[in-house]
């Protein structure tokens, strides 16, 4: 192993051991939290706990305590509410996933991505001592209410996209821009300025375009072509479209949107994609990105909380999923 990669290999451990440590400790007050709000139904209370990842390592909360460092914050732990809420509010958006893309068990879904929603609005008021000033706290509420308004736009986008361009899809991109949110609402929680603030705010908005673009791109290398089989005209596809023969254009019509694939079908679209130039252009979108976001964390003095905030936004160029495009070029 090279020095170079000796090092990438140390930096991806450690990065991995702070999600991890992040997760361990926000964990419990989720539990208890959720064990607490919910008082009713004990088969709601099972239904939200299930939906929760415990005991795994998480990348929003672990967002909000690298962002709440970058900011000048000097105890992680203070802000493990804002952490909690941020994954559940992820969680909530997921639920809705499901029952836009599966149709999976809808009406408990439903209730159940609802639920996890208002419960993280009310972690958040959690925040309100930690924050001394009301005007900051305000704030993060007027961002928690964007996030939502946005994703939830996203998600209509998302649903309409057939027949659109690029420009069409890159409001879907900005609308899923989660970091933006997260990243701002844990700055506001320190005493940075509010040029710190917007900083790490802007930051959080070219990482999340480009994770949203690197997620579409890299799910054709995922085992069921997710996006693809439920008909999403993702970044990948848009491209394609433009760049391919009527023949390979006709193939694509037929497959997309088509459900669970076949194998065959699979490596029909896989072919066409990454030889289409579909895939090398969606990564280099991305790091357009993720260039504009290291350029800003540049002025930042340095520190773990930079260097995972810098690791974070290279990740979007690394997946396995992207391995396993390699074989069709």
């Amino acid at each position: 192993m090279s020095r170079n990669s000796e090092a990438r290999y140390k930096l991806k451990s450690r990065y991995f051991e702070e999600l991890k440590e992040t997760s361990l400790a926000v964990d419990p007050f989720v539990d208890n939290f959720i064990k607490n709000y919910l008082d009713i139904s004990n088969e709601i209370k099972l239904g939200v706990l299930e939906r929760y990842r415990f005991k795994k390592p998480k990348l929003r909360p672990a967002q909000v305590r690298f962002a709440y460092e970058l900011a000048g914050g000097l105890d992680w732990k203070k802000v493990i509410p804002l952490c909690g809420a941020i994954e559940l509010k992820d969680t909530s958006y997921y639920c809705a996933d499901d029952v836009f893309d599966k149709n999976e068990n809808s009406k408990t879904m439903y209730i159940v991505g609802n639920l996890l929603s208002v419960i993280a609005n009310s972690m958040i008021n959690e925040m309100e001592q930690l924050v001394n000033s009301k005007e900051k706290f305000s704030k993060i509420y007027k961002s928690v209410f964007t996030l939502d308004s946005q994703i939830y736009q996203g998600f209509y986008i998302d649903e309409n996209m057939k027949g659109t361009g690029e420009e069409y899809y890159m409001k879907k991109a900005y609308a899923y821009n989660y970091w933006e949110h997260i990243l701002k609402m844990a700055a506001l929680t320190t005493n940075a300025d509010d040029i710190v603030v917007n900083n790490i705010s802007e930051i959080g908005k070219n990482i999340g375009i480009a994770y949203t673009i690197a997620n579409d791109t890299c799910d054709f290398g995922k085992p069921n072509l997710e996006d693809f089989a439920t008909g999403k005209y993702t970044l990948p596809i848009i491209f394609a479209m433009n760049n391919i023969s009527e023949t390979a254009k006709e193939k694509l019509n037929r497959l997309i949107g088509k459900g669970e694939l076949v194998d065959a079908d699979k490596e029909v679209v896989r072919k066409i994609i990454v030889q289409s130039g579909a895939i090398k252009y969606g990564k280099s979108k991305a790091w357009e990105f993720c260039e504009k976001a290291l350029l800003i964390l540049k002025d930042f003095p340095n520190s773990k909380a930079k260097e995972m905030l810098e690791f974070s936004t290279t990740m979007t160029q690394r997946n396995k999923y992207y391995d396993v495009l390699n074989r069709y070029i």
